[in-house]
């Protein structure tokens, strides 16, 4: 469960949502083309070369001390600015669905709160911080099905919000074509597996067995939440942080049980936000710490747990990082996060690397 929670992003439902009908062709798209591909070249990456770093491990094996350092510290500080995106995402959806007055402050508040939870879970062992993960990875199932089911069942007795045709799912224009980096965000992480391959008792049988069941999954449910949040709410009236506040409550209603049911699915969205977050930053933090280790980072990202043996180092910069993000938002109003989920650039550029350390790696030749 530990790559679906890496993986399946509540908050990438809802952009891919608000991209339309389209979205559908993109999720097939990326699901196919990239995501296949990827998985397969991580699970050999994974098994071959089992490493606590993970993409970085493998990078710095095929280019060199170099392109290693500069990957793990790309791959850390991506995750650090990511985080107070997310939390301030969770604490809007939070306003929207229970507390519509929530101010700014409050909602920093809430969000610093978090970051510092996700270093706590950080720093705990491996065998009681992934049941967090996990955890946050059935709620996610919970809460796509439950937003597939209704959604559908919405739009067969409503009619179906958005129109569901061959020219409303191809892309036909440049902002439908540019929403292609959206999906390929939505299907990162499968190198985050593999960032605990020397924790595991068998990698080699648990890697691929991990990314092949969480790709079915995430690929499933991608295209069913999807479809269920088309089917309920028009493309053109969504917004991030609304659509699922507007969806649940569009297909199950305010009041009686179905209210308390959309509420409770609500709280279901809002947790996975914060474990998905946990998931991520245990996968950087630990790819840090084998950079630190191997003297490519200043030292203090290679501060461990004593005991545990845990990331406590990066995870505690990395909410520092994120508390200052926070800190600077709510000082001025008018700067603006990056919306949860974006960073396509960077994963693209890292994808790119990646690709080309696999086909070194495959000659079995590792520079040194």
């Amino acid at each position: 469960l530990y790559p679906v929670s890496a993986m399946l992003f509540m908050d990438q439902i809802a952009l891919a949502a608000s991209l339309g009908a389209t979205s559908l062709f993109w999720w097939a798209y990326v699901l196919v083309l990239l995501f296949v591909p990827m998985a397969l070249m991580t699970a050999e990456l994974g098994t071959t070369y089992p490493g606590s770093g993970g993409v970085y491990h493998w990078v710095r094996l095929a280019f060199g001390a170099r392109w290693g350092a500069r990957l793990s510290w790309m791959y850390w500080v991506n995750n650090a600015l990511w985080m107070p995106s997310v939390y301030i995402l969770f604490a809007a959806m939070l306003s929207e669905f229970f507390l519509p007055d929530l101010s700014l402050w409050t909602q920093i508040a809430i969000g610093i709160s978090l970051a510092l939870l996700t270093a706590l879970f950080n720093a705990v062992k491996l065998g009681i911080g992934k049941w967090l993960p996990n955890m946050g990875a059935l709620m996610k199932l919970v809460a796509v099905l439950a937003l597939g089911v209704g959604g559908i069942r919405y739009g067969l007795q409503h009619g179906f919000a958005n129109p569901l045709t061959l020219d409303t799912l191809i892309p036909s224009s440049g902002m439908a074509i540019a929403a292609l980096g959206i999906m390929v965000y939505g299907i990162m992480g499968t190198e985050l597996a593999c960032c605990s391959a020397p924790e595991m008792r068998n990698p080699v049988r648990d890697i691929p067995r991990a990314i092949l069941a969480a790709g079915l999954l995430i690929a499933a449910f991608n295209v069913f939440g999807t479809l269920g949040v088309l089917a309920a709410v028009p493309s053109d009236q969504t917004d991030v942080t609304k659509i699922f506040a507007e969806s649940l409550y569009q297909m199950y209603g305010h009041d009686g049980l179905g209210g308390a049911f959309a509420s409770l699915i609500a709280c279901f969205v809002l947790f996975t936000l914060f474990t998905n977050m946990v998931t991520w930053s245990m996968g950087t933090n630990r790819a840090a710490v084998a950079a630190a280790k191997a003297g490519e980072l200043p030292a203090l990202f290679g501060v461990v747990h004593p005991r545990y043996h845990t990331p406590v180092g990066p995870a505690l910069l990395a909410s520092t990082v994120s508390i200052v993000v926070m800190l600077v938002y709510g000082g001025d109003e008018g700067v603006r996060l990056q919306p949860a989920g974006s960073g396509d650039d960077w994963d693209l550029a890292n994808l790119s690397q990646w690709g080309e350390a696999c086909l070194m790696l495959a000659d079995g030749t590792p520079v040194e």
